[in-house]
């Protein structure tokens, strides 16, 4: 049975045409590589930072890219830093970024108030956190498209309408309370 599953299967992919690659694909492809890389660009961190700071930060960042799946650690700085952060660095801080307001619904720091040594400082202490909160790696492991299932309680019952009318009695305090459950 297995062999002519193979055989089936070699047969399919002999008759299977190639497709071919729709004209400027690739062109399209690499601008929209240029265009990312503009965006990661603008939106960098910028001002002056020495080399322990940006390394504390590099070690915040890849803390939490060990969430990521394939995610390439962030390099150390060997110098202090005058102007933006490298492309590399404002891509890994924005996928983090993305995630964790996924995540939290909040925007956990923003990358236009990251301008020195301490905001540098105070963003890795988030990014670490967030590398050892539990609740952000069970949502980091959850598939994608796997939308939370809102659960809303519908009571089956009788309408008020419905209800039989009680007769009352002075000793028929049980009655009472089982025609509410009812």
């Amino acid at each position: 049975m297995l062999e002519q599953k193979d055989e089936m299967t070699e047969e399919f992919m002999e008759r299977e045409m190639p497709m071919e690659m729709p004209e400027g694909m690739m062109e399209e492809a690499a601008r929209a590589d240029e265009l990312e890389s503009t965006m990661f660009q603008a939106i960098a961190p910028e001002g002056v930072f020495s080399r322990n700071a940006l390394n504390t930060f590099v070690k915040g960042i890849n803390e939490a890219l060990k969430l990521f799946p394939g995610a390439e650690p962030v390099a150390e700085f060997e110098d202090n830093l005058d102007g933006p952060m490298p492309e590399a660095v404002s891509r890994a801080l924005g996928m983090i970024h993305s995630a964790y307001s996924d995540f939290s619904g909040e925007e956990p720091f923003t990358f236009q108030d990251i301008k020195t040594d301490r905001d540098l400082k105070e963003v890795a202490g988030k990014l670490m956190a967030f590398g050892k909160d539990k609740s952000f790696r069970a949502f980091l492991a959850k598939p994608m498209g796997e939308e939370g299932v809102e659960a809303i309680g519908i009571r089956i019952g009788r309408t008020p309408e419905e209800k039989p009318e009680m007769e009352m009695s002075g000793n028929n305090e049980e009655d009472l309370l089982m025609s509410r459950l009812r």
